[in-house]
């Protein structure tokens, strides 16, 4: 059976993007998830993500488990920052990286993943 299709007035458009902008209420627009996705567009970011779910890591700890050059992995830990799903603190000379501090969120964002 073929099914009619419905075109939306410009009201109703309007309001089935407020639904959705509803339902990701967690990220204040579609700026912010293109850069959560872009950031987990990534395999290393994931493998990043992956470790930081299980505990805060220093970036050295990071770049021996991953076998990669210290400027690419700061690379990796920038864009996972700037798109909010990890943050870092000091701890003596050491700079440790965690989850942010919503990790309910970035666990959301994990979940096909993992």
């Amino acid at each position: 059976m073929k099914q009619t299709l419905s075109i939306l007035n410009q009201k109703e458009s309007r309001s089935l993007l407020a639904n959705v902008r509803d339902q990701h209420a967690g990220l204040r627009n579609a700026a912010d998830t293109a850069a959560v996705y872009k950031a987990l567009g990534d395999p290393v970011r994931l493998e990043i993500l992956g470790m930081l779910v299980e505990r805060r890591c220093c970036k050295c700890e990071l770049v021996d488990a991953l076998d990669g050059a210290a400027s690419t992995i700061t690379h990796h830990l920038s864009i996972l920052e700037k798109a909010g799903l990890i943050a870092s603190s000091k701890d003596g000379k050491y700079t440790l990286f965690h989850l942010h501090a919503d990790k309910e969120k970035v666990k959301q964002w994990l979940r096909g993943w993992m």
